[in-house]
């Protein structure tokens, strides 16, 4: 693995095996700190090969030493959209998300909410299915020994091992569809305008409700008139020119 000092973090650019020759010169370039052709090369790589979490991770890399933030917050999210689980992707991104300019708290979850997608963020949505499908398996091995067990000893292991297989499974697959809500999820966005103004209602002379700067991250909500209404992470309501953002999920 190869660590490139980024300011006062050290970030990992990730190089997978499988990826071409494309991926591997965008590495080269940024390690020239020739920033704005990784760039080129990294975004090449990820349509050439398809998304993936490192492409991404690579690319918001770049794009943070290239001076370009909220693209930087954008491909970061982009990376932790597809493998949440990567603890490196995680700790850039609020790395970077604690140098924007805004900083809101955002509206209050329910404890068992916040639980829920904690857990979720533990591995990727690939992993969680693959759990459930083992849990499903000893369920169905649990049954087998209850009604075929030869010995008492055998259907009380099928039963009670077959009643704990299926309430993990319901666990299990809770979990996994927070996961795959987290990884589809198709209203998100990063605002990438260096300053925005929030207005009342898709008018460029409405009412100025707030000013936000890039890097920070909206859910959509719906587009008018070339206006989007978007939810701040404060809970404010306002309208933005939908060319001042663009959506986490642009891979699905």
């Amino acid at each position: 693995m190869r660590r490139l000092l980024l300011y006062t973090l050290l970030v990992l650019l990730a190089v997978p095996t499988s990826f071409a020759s494309t991926m591997d010169e965008g590495i080269a370039a940024y390690q020239e700190t020739n920033y704005s052709k990784a760039i080129e090369l990294f975004t090449q790589a990820l349509s050439q090969e398809g998304v993936t979490a490192e492409g991404y991770y690579n690319l918001a890399s770049a794009y943070y030493k290239n001076g370009d933030m909220g693209l930087a917050v954008l491909n970061f999210n982009r990376a932790y959209r597809i493998d949440p689980s990567d603890r490196d992707t995680r700790f850039n991104l609020q790395f970077v998300s604690s140098q924007i300019t805004d900083k809101m708290e955002e509206t209050p979850k329910l404890f068992i909410s916040r639980w829920f997608d904690a857990v979720s963020h533990w591995f990727s949505l690939t992993t969680w299915n693959l759990l459930s499908a083992l849990f499903i398996l000893l369920v169905a091995i649990g049954i087998f020994l209850y009604f075929r067990g030869r010995s008492t000893t055998a259907r009380r292991v099928g039963f009670y091992g077959g009643i704990t297989a299926l309430l993990l499974t319901l666990l299990v697959n809770i979990i996994a569809y927070r996961s795959y809500h987290f990884a589809h999820e198709a209203k998100e966005a990063i605002l990438l305008s260096s300053i925005i103004t929030i207005k009342s209602s898709p008018d460029a002379s409405a009412k100025d409700i707030a000013v936000v700067h890039e890097g920070l991250k909206v859910e959509t909500l719906q587009s008018l008139s070339g206006y989007t209404e978007v939810r701040l992470p404060d809970g404010t309501i306002g309208w933005i020119p939908m060319g001042s953002y663009e959506l986490i999920n642009n891979f699905d």
